[in-house]
């Protein structure tokens, strides 16, 4: 009988298992004896949960509040405004803070350099907070205005809320590829990773005086308003002082200094100017129009409009089958009335918004109704020079058809002489009024000759 091959039946196939057990052994202790670099530290999975977490939280609370702006406490603020939670070693992490504390003993600007690039400063939230901070106390000062610009900074929050959400977050790995790009100076990869960035969402917040004492102190807030967004890339509370100074750029702020370079036309601020601007402070945000409150959109409007149609058509059919509504004087009146409006610039004081009295420059705590200038203009004189126009022709209109109806001689003379007269120095004034705004001294002069 020939000699069975180790590789063949039943004894081939223990041999077999058994080169199989022995390969595995060999693999086993040459994997032991080589170092493990798992791909994604756990540590940097923890990071991105944590801000998933923080997001759907933060949305939970936008749905639940009623102009979609988020009421924080200190510690909220703490935890939504920080990039890393503190460091249980006192900050002596891998990476930032060993080459921060290499610098700080007197290594070379390279060491230093690499300390700024692995700082908290590298990293990026999913989202932006636009905080606004509020004080009872002022919220009706007429200084200040806080009612009002808090009611604007809502129409903002809702505009927010109600655009399309972002895209899912970048993971911890792929935000910390993108910083490293942008710290080695790749152009191309930085523009690459900026590209791929998903839009941050914009949470509105409110910081009360009362409740927040701490964190005005820690912000720097002086005076109010007081209006400003922490980026997604803002390092936000410092991880290893609780209780350290929150810097915010200058340029993050909307403060009145800040308002004209900021774009703002007028204070309070518009919701339209607060959505502009910090569209280009957080890019890639985006924003609904916004839609402000009015009664046409109320589901009542309808009804009240039918019943108003409904009430205003009674009125005039029986005003028509009046008495009252066939007397030439009340026609007369309501002409009058219609002339003397379009003749004073109502409609243009109603479009243009225009003030009906001022302040007086040369007299201090004292109202001005006429401006000597050229180029400017206030409500009341419009409605001065229609009532001259109407005191004039009324004038004209007693002399030719009310004064020859007088039955004595001497009445009717005296009266037509007053009239015209009165009717004179009306006109010397309107005239006087045109010259000041248009330098119409000549036809003055002429008519005054004669």
């Amino acid at each position: 009988m020939g000699r069975v091959s180790p590789w063949s039946g039943p004894s081939g196939e223990w041999s077999r298992r058994e080169e199989d057990r022995r390969s595995t052994r060999r693999t086993g202790d040459a994997d032991a004896r080589r170092p493990s670099h798992p791909r994604t530290p756990p540590k940097r999975a923890n990071k991105t949960h944590r801000q998933k977490k923080q997001l759907a939280e933060l949305r939970a609370l936008r749905s639940k509040a009623r102009d979609r702006v988020i009421v924080l406490s200190s510690e909220q603020f703490e935890r939504y405004a920080s990039l890393a939670p503190p460091s249980s070693d006192g900050g002596k992490k891998k990476g930032g803070g060993k080459a921060a504390a290499a610098a700080a003993k007197g290594a070379d600007a390279d060491a230093a350099d690499a300390a700024a690039a692995a700082a908290p400063a590298t990293r990026r939230r999913p989202y932006a907070l636009a905080v606004f901070m509020s004080a009872k106390h002022m919220m009706d000062s007429p200084k200040t205005r806080l009612r009002d610009l808090r009611f604007e900074y809502g129409l903002a929050a809702k505009a927010f809320a109600d655009a399309p959400p972002p895209a899912a977050p970048q993971s911890a790995d792929e935000a910390d590829e993108a910083a490293a790009a942008a710290a080695a100076g790749d152009a191309s990869a930085a523009a690459a990773a900026a590209a791929a960035a998903p839009a941050a969402d914009v949470f509105f917040v409110e910081l009360w005086h009362h409740a927040s004492k701490d964190l005005y102190g820690r912000l720097g807030v002086k005076a109010l308003p007081m209006v400003f967004v922490l980026t997604p890339s803002h390092p936000g509370p410092p991880a290893d002082d609780r209780g350290g100074r929150i810097r915010v750029p200058e340029e993050d702020e909307m403060g009145r200094d800040g308002a004209a370079a900021a774009g703002f036309t007028k204070y309070p601020w518009a919701a339209e100017e607060m959505c502009g601007w910090l569209a280009t402070r957080v890019p890639g945000s985006l924003f609904a129009p916004v839609v402000r409150p009015s009664f046409v959109r109320s589901p009542l409007f309808p009804l009240a409009f039918a019943a108003a149609a409904a009430g205003g058509a009674a009125a005039a059919w029986r005003l028509h089958g009046s008495a009252l509504a066939r007397r030439r004087g009340v026609w007369g009146a309501g002409a009058l009335g219609v002339w003397w409006f379009s003749t004073s610039g109502g409609m243009f004081n109603i479009i243009r918004g225009m003030p009906l009295v001022g302040a007086d420059p040369q007299r201090p705590g004292r109202v001005a109704w006429w401006t000597s200038s050229r180029s400017a203009q206030l409500g009341m004189e419009g409605f001065v020079m229609g009532s001259s126009y109407v005191l004039f022709s009324a004038l004209l209109g007693a002399a030719v058809f009310s004064a020859p109806r007088l039955k004595a001689r001497g009445t009717r003379g005296a009266a037509s002489a007053a009239c015209l007269g009165v009717a004179w120095f009306v006109l010397m004034q309107i005239l006087a009024a045109y010259d000041s705004k248009t330098s119409l001294g000549k036809q003055r002069q002429f008519i005054g000759f004669f």
